[in-house]
C-alpha cells in the first residue's frame, strides 16, 4: 500500500513543478511587458510637455532643408542680352 501513495506523491511534485515553470514564464513576460511599458514615456509628456519644442523645431529644421534646396538649385540664366 506504501507504493501507490509514494507514486501519488512524486507525480503531485512533478505536476507543481510544471506548474511553477509555467507561472515564472508567465511572470517573465508580464515583467518585460511592464519594462517597455515604464521606458515610453506618457501621451501627456510626449504630446503636451515635450510638443510645442517638437514641432517648433521640426519647423526649423523644414525651413533650414528649403533654404538649402533653393540655394542649391540652378537659377535661370538669360542666354541672350
Amino acid at each position: 500500500m506504501l507504493k501507490p501513495l509514494c507514486f501519488s506523491f512524486i507525480f503531485t511534485l512533478q505536476e507543481f513543478a510544471g506548474e511553477l515553470m509555467s507561472l515564472t514564464d508567465a511572470m517573465r513576460r508580464i515583467y518585460a511587458v511592464e519594462q517597455v511599458r515604464a521606458d515610453t514615456p506618457s501621451w501627456f509628456r510626449r504630446y503636451v510637455i515635450h510638443g510645442p519644442s517638437l514641432l517648433i523645431s521640426a519647423v526649423r529644421l523644414r525651413r533650414r532643408n528649403l533654404a538649402r534646396e533653393k540655394s542649391s538649385r540652378p537659377g535661370l540664366r538669360r542666354i541672350c542680352q
